[in-house]
């Protein structure tokens, strides 16, 4: 004999409400935070005259 609507299980309902739509859409801009790794070093981009020299140094032997 099955079991009639009215009368099912409170956790088959509650199942059912759960699944009964489709969860919210989440933005792709929530998905993730953008973090530096560290903190950028104001001296990269200076030319150094002592490192130029020595890596042309080091090159020009090799000649």
């Amino acid at each position: 004999m099955e079991p009639r609507e009215d009368h099912l299980d409170p956790a088959v309902e509650a199942g059912r409400a759960r699944f009964r739509k489709l969860p919210e859409r989440v933005a792709a801009e929530d998905m993730f935070i953008s973090v530096p790794a560290s903190t950028p070093d104001p001296g990269w981009d200076e030319f150094s005259h002592d490192e130029w020299l020595a890596r042309n140094t080091w090159c020009g032997s090799l000649i």
